[in-house]
């Protein structure tokens, strides 16, 4: 947790308002996931611009010939759903959130919960999730379903995560750093001189 805290520029939540996928022959680009987030609200850090737009850009996506790529470590994010996401404040070629930063938002009887990567409610920061999954797993180009009968119990909001972590006892705890929206990679790999 203290890990992820010192390479995270702000903690916020948003709609996933739009996907698209580009291709770049660059090294360090290829195909890459675009999705556009929208109604941005910073729950910790200064990283961030309150309300948006923010973009994600995962590497996966098609190829020139039509094969579409992917990696089963990258966050799956579904078009028209909330989430949470922890946003990086360094350098990244793969991925700009790893998948263990990317939370989904639900409404569970009346209650906003976060359900993590595999459909489980998160419980707390420092405690992992909970035993019990509310939602099945997400599927490219599907949207989450919750599981029938499944209860919030003591999940958490997206407020709850924030305020959380803001109070984790860490030699460096403090969110800092711009949020780094595209790959910062040395020139050498761009091929400048």
């Amino acid at each position: 947790l203290c890990d992820a805290l010192e390479r995270t520029s702000a903690i916020v939540s948003g709609v996933a308002a739009s996907q698209s996928y580009t291709f770049d022959e660059a090294p360090d680009e290829g195909p890459r996931e675009v999705t556009r987030f929208e109604d941005i609200t910073v729950l910790a850090g200064d990283g961030a611009v309150v309300g948006g737009p923010l973009e994600i850009r995962l590497s996966r996506g098609l190829m020139p010939e039509g094969q579409f790529v992917d990696a089963s470590e990258m966050p799956i994010i579904t078009p028209g759903e909330r989430y949470l996401l922890l946003l990086p404040n360094h350098a990244w070629v793969i991925e700009p959130v790893a998948l263990r930063d990317v939370f989904r938002i639900e409404t569970l009887d009346g209650q906003e919960i976060l359900v993590d990567q595999d459909g489980y409610a998160v419980t707390s920061t420092r405690r992992g999730r909970s035993f019990a999954q509310v939602s099945t797993r997400e599927r490219l180009f599907q949207s989450p379903e919750m599981v029938e009968g499944a209860q919030p119990g003591d999940a958490m909001s997206p407020e709850a995560f924030a305020a959380e972590l803001a109070t984790t006892e860490c030699d460096n705890p403090t969110l800092t750093g711009p949020f780094t929206a595209y790959p910062l990679v040395p020139d050498i790999i761009r091929g400048a001189d």
